[in-house]
């Protein structure tokens, strides 16, 4: 079924590196677009009688919203708490590779093997979370 994670060589763990970092971007963008949705029935003048329709929609509606909010408000608070149990050099390369994808703002810090060292070791870490 699936790998654990010693069983994982290095491609197979960033590819999934990547698509959990997909994930999180994704979801952080549709929590971000729902926290700025507009939930507030549309008045059409053009109609003389008002319908209980649209306010019984528009309740369904709002009890979506809140359960998809907070759907989306507690994945983004796990994958926000595995980067936080990371040690500071791992959260680092976790956050500027991944989630700000900062091309080489490593070389000024790190020769180019500590650094890919360094950067096996925090997929490492934030994939131990969520896999084994």
């Amino acid at each position: 079924m699936y790998k654990s994670l010693n069983e994982m060589n290095a491609k197979e763990k960033n590819a999934l590196m990547k698509r959990l970092i997909k994930d999180y971007k994704d979801t952080k963008a549709r929590y971000e677009l729902l926290l700025n949705h507009d939930f507030y029935p549309k008045m059409d003048y053009g109609k003389v009688k008002e319908s209980s329709l649209i306010y019984n929609n528009m309740e369904v509606k709002l009890i979506n919203y809140m359960d998809s909010k907070d759907e989306l408000r507690s994945k983004l608070t796990y994958y926000d708490a595995i980067v936080a149990q990371l040690d500071d050099r791992s959260r680092e390369i976790i956050v500027k590779d991944f989630l700000e994808e900062d091309n080489f703002w490593w070389a000024s810090f790190y020769s180019k093997s500590s650094y890919y060292r360094a950067r096996r070791k925090a997929i490492d870490g934030f994939l131990s979370y969520l896999i084994d």
